[in-house]
């Protein structure tokens, strides 16, 4: 699990340093991190909508690694899907991060790992 980061005034979930390797931006390139940002808060509200619907508190104070990876894929399908309108990377990062969040919220992973519920002899 990580902490979470403050920007501004709210929490986020991922940032920009998480995102840039998807989306092929050296970590030196600061060009696009107000855009990359702004990708992050929009993919870190959804999350939030999704766990709330859920029952669960938000901001999460402690980011579980399923959610971290769901708005670090989010962010880089929106980023992509905003350059290309037929981007195959983009719909498999989108694809990818609501099978996470899904499974988070049904409790296929333990906090802060990927480690399926029932298979417990990974988790430290």
């Amino acid at each position: 699990m990580v902490r979470s980061v403050r920007r501004g005034n709210g929490l986020v979930y991922s940032v920009a340093a998480d995102v840039k390797p998807l989306i092929s931006i050296l970590a030196a390139d600061i060009s696009f991190d107000t855009e990359i940002g702004n990708w992050i808060a929009m993919a870190d509200a959804d999350i939030d909508s999704r766990l709330m619907k859920q029952g669960i508190a938000v901001p999460l104070l402690v980011i579980p690694a399923a959610i971290k990876w769901t708005s670090v894929l989010k962010s880089a399908a929106t980023f992509r899907e905003a350059r290309q309108t037929d981007d195959v990377a983009g719909r498999t990062y989108r694809r990818d991060a609501e099978s996470l969040l899904s499974g988070y919220l049904i409790g296929k992973y333990h906090v802060g790992t990927f480690v399926k519920a029932e298979d417990t002899s990974g988790v430290s």
